[in-house]
């Protein structure tokens, strides 16, 4: 009888080791953060980056397990080629300046479309004899070739009943030979986004007239990466998408906040701030409208012959839903 009370006992004590054994390997392991991870982001000082700037200043990168190293790039033109160059782990851009790589079939996927906006003007100077449309056949007309920009400018001449043949392209290559040109008179148009355009318009007042560039088309910016990361790296653009959306919900719930920390980092005017607001859609998405867009403008590329693919590619191939389902389910409606 003794004997199997005290075997009894030793079972007890037996289990209670082994139960506080494993919880002791388990809990831990339950409880840890997740693993820091590194990210290297190209991205364009504009405003579609205010959801990266509320994330920096909100500290939710930390939260998720990010470290983040920002490059700053003048264009997506640059903030791709430097993801095709392996100078950045993912890039920020516009939708456009992914059509050339896609066309090339680069292997690159956009995994969120996290701005829908509009900010980019036809900017002309009216001691140019420049009063309507129609007025820009002979002139000579400034943008930064390979950026969306080129797009609405050759959409918005022959939306007018103006040929790409009838004026002189001239590339600025950046925002600041833009801005110079224009301003000094070595052009007589411009094509530029904002905050150029508000610079533009302070030095220049009535010596320029602004017109709304876009034809109604969105800008869509996206973030994409090469497949490969997305592939090994499929947590770590998770906990990005994670952080995005946790910087979109601050924006909309504290927009004034959001004002200023965009005005601040950017060294703007609040009343500036105010004004552009409106014109963006801070939210994160996937649907077929992007593809759409791409479809569109891959299709006057090639028509124009800026690339020397004459097929139109499958676009949804060029785009990673996985992390942004797992995150916001309900705002993807691409199957790719």
């Amino acid at each position: 009888m003794k004997r199997s009370l005290m075997l009894q006992r030793r079972f007890k004590v037996t289990t209670a080791i082994i139960t506080l054994t494993i919880l002791g390997l388990v809990l831990p392991s339950c409880s840890r953060s997740p693993e820091e991870a590194s990210i290297t982001l190209g991205i364009i000082q504009a405003e579609m980056a205010t959801s990266i700037y509320v994330a920096e200043s909100q500290h939710v990168f930390e939260s998720n397990g990010l470290k983040l190293a920002v490059k700053n790039y003048d264009t997506g033109v640059g903030t791709v080629n430097a993801l095709l160059n392996g100078d950045v782990d993912i890039a920020m851009a516009a939708e456009y300046p992914i059509i050339g790589p896609a066309l090339e079939k680069q292997s690159i996927q956009i995994f969120a479309v996290n701005d829908r906006f509009e900010n980019d003007y036809l900017m002309v100077r009216n001691d140019r004899g420049i009063n309507s449309p129609t007025d820009l056949k002979g002139k000579r007309i400034g943008v930064i070739k390979g950026t969306i920009l080129e797009f609405y400018l050759g959409r918005y001449l022959e939306l007018n009943g103006v040929s790409l043949k009838d004026v002189t392209i001239v590339n600025t290559e950046n925002t600041s030979q833009t801005t110079n040109a224009i301003v000094n008179g070595d052009l007589d148009a411009v094509v530029a986004f904002q905050p150029y355009v508000n610079t533009i318009q302070t030095e220049m007042g009535s010596e320029v007239l602004t017109w709304a560039g876009q034809s109604n088309q969105l800008v869509y910016g996206v973030f994409v990466s090469r497949s490969d990361w997305l592939k090994g790296n499929s947590d770590v653009a998770q906990r990005f998408i994670e952080a995005l959306s946790e910087a979109d919900d601050y924006v909309a719930a504290h927009p004034d906040t959001a004002k200023e920390i965009l005005r601040e980092k950017m060294n703007l005017d609040s009343s500036y701030v105010t004004s552009i607001w409106p014109q963006h859609q801070f939210s994160l998405s996937l649907d077929f409208s992007l593809i759409a867009a791409m479809t569109d403008e891959a299709r006057w590329m090639i028509s124009n012959t800026l690339t020397p693919e004459t097929n139109l590619p499958d676009f949804s191939k060029f785009i990673y839903t996985g992390g942004l389902k797992a995150v916001k389910p309900e705002t993807v409606n691409i199957n790719p």
